[in-house]
């Protein structure tokens, strides 16, 4: 069984007590690649060899959407590049992408590690390229947010528009048909298990 972020706050690693969800991800991710060798280089590529978890999140959002990217005709590299800058421009972000990969485990009962969302979730991976679209469309590049969201559409069934404002701790429960409007507007620790919000 896991060990969550909350008992990691003892742990001898000093890197865990600096950022515990990151360090019980990457423990995480080393149990995996050593149980299941046919994901052994994905996990290796994507988390063990990264830095941080925004890069990691980042980069498996831009996988994930990356025939997608490529049907509108955009490079995969402008993606991760955008979630650079936006890291870089907002560092509240990597507050609230914690909140929200923390709010998965927390409310989901078939989920019981960060793995999990990180790799599969398309919930998860949705809301975080909407972070992303929604910064873009707060900086006026409205076209790039656009693309994104239709690439997010595309790829896993979820629209939000990216004027959206979504505090943090959000939860998507599945996300294939969830639709949500650009008059909607979602505060911090809500859970989205129903299809529509206007």
């Amino acid at each position: 069984m896991a060990t969550h972020a909350s008992q990691l706050a003892t742990d001898s690693k000093p890197e865990a007590r600096v950022d515990p969800i990151w360090q019980q991800l990457r423990d995480e991710a080393e149990c995996a690649a050593q149980a299941e060798p046919a994901l052994a280089s994905v996990i290796s590529a994507g988390i063990l060899k990264q830095t941080s978890l925004e890069g990691v999140v980042a980069g498996r959002v831009v996988e994930r959407l990356r025939v997608q990217l490529v049907a509108l005709g955009i490079e995969t590299e402008a993606l991760r590049q955008a979630f650079k800058q936006m890291a870089t421009a907002d560092h509240n972000w990597s507050m609230v992408l914690r909140a929200d990969l923390a709010a998965v485990v927390a409310r989901d009962p078939a989920c019981d590690r960060y793995l999990d969302p990180v790799l599969h979730f398309k919930g998860f991976q949705a809301l975080q390229a909407h972070r992303l679209a929604n910064w873009l469309w707060t900086a006026d590049r409205r076209d790039f947010a656009l693309a994104v969201q239709s690439a997010v559409s595309a790829a896993f069934h979820i629209d939000i528009h990216p004027a959206v404002p979504m505090g943090r701790g959000i939860f998507m429960d599945h996300g294939t048909g969830i639709v949500i409007g650009s008059t909607a507007t979602h505060g911090d620790n809500v859970s989205i298990l129903q299809g529509v919000t206007l």
